[in-house]
């Protein structure tokens, strides 16, 4: 019978893969109100900001599947590490850029880090959580 909420290794893993995809899903959401100081910084309309901001999603979601195979054949932890610094940076880096198309490589840098998100949580939730409890996870 299962415990309702072990404070064991499957909520640890939860909390911390979870932890990781709030981070990644706050570093997207903290750009918008940037927006308006960009766009009398750079001379820039909103829709070219919001180009910014598509660049980053595109291109995760374009390399979600080859991620996976990496992920798949090298292991789930190095990248979901690395795709995380190249995320955090990338975002950070944006804060000290001088010209539009700063942004937007960073963007794509960013969307390159935060390509790795669903397939390494899901590589390590199929092989650390309790199979009674998988799809609960």
């Amino acid at each position: 019978m299962l415990r309702p909420f072990p404070f064991g290794r499957d909520t640890r893993v939860n909390l911390l893969l979870g932890g990781g995809h709030f981070l990644s899903h706050f570093y997207q959401l903290c750009l918008p109100p940037l927006f308006i100081a960009w766009q009398q910084a750079f001379d820039v309309s909103f829709a070219e900001l919001g180009l910014a901001i598509a660049v980053m999603s595109a291109t995760a979601a374009v390399l979600q599947t080859p991620m996976g195979f990496l992920v798949d054949r090298y292991g789930a932890r190095p990248f979901l590490i690395g795709g995380t610094l190249v995320m955090t940076l990338s975002i950070a880096a944006m804060g000290f850029t001088t010209a539009y198309w700063q942004i937007v490589g960073l963007a794509l840098l960013s969307g390159v880090g935060s390509s790795v998100f669903h397939p390494a949580d899901y590589a390590i939730l199929s092989g650390s959580i309790h199979p009674a409890r998988l799809g609960r996870s």
